[in-house]
């Protein structure tokens, strides 16, 4: 389970990513050794695991994309204080040439200070408006939920 927690928190990553306008072309084996770098800070984060049970909690208890967009951005925010954003951040950015990766920085660093500033109503108004891509992003969470009941039936 905490490797499907650590998908989810990298797919939120590159979901904010492309919110704010960034589009990341991420190989395998980028997202392969960012999850292999970020599982362990991520499994000793009870931080980080409430914040993922909380967002699917909205999305598998129906909840109006507002409150899904706050959870959302609750998340970010805890991947931010644990320190874990811009190792994901630069794992998954590892095959970028150096200037694209200083524009991403840059704009990540501005999504972060304006999201901070307004208490995150700048990055979930953005995430609202980003419905299909958030609704992909969701879907995770369905396949999350099959996969706690398939657990449920073996046992």
């Amino acid at each position: 389970c905490v490797c499907v927690c650590v998908c989810i928190i990298i797919e939120a990553v590159l979901l904010a990513l492309q919110v704010v306008g960034i589009k990341v072309a991420v190989s395998e084996r980028a997202i392969a050794n960012t999850v292999r770098k970020t599982m362990q800070i991520i499994f000793l984060s009870s931080m980080l695991l409430r914040a993922v049970q909380a967002l699917r909690e909205a999305v598998s208890g129906g909840s109006a994309w507002e409150r899904i967009a706050k959870a959302f951005f609750n998340l970010i925010n805890k991947s931010y204080t644990a320190g874990i954003l811009w190792k994901i951040l630069k794992g998954l950015c590892s095959d970028m040439s150096t200037w694209d990766w200083i524009k991403t920085a840059v704009i990540v660093t501005a999504m972060i200070v304006a999201a901070l500033a307004t208490d995150g109503l700048a990055l979930i108004a953005k995430i609202i408006l980003a419905l299909d891509s958030a609704y992909n992003f969701l879907q995770k969470f369905v396949k999350l939920d099959e996969l706690d009941e398939l657990k449920k039936k073996i046992k």
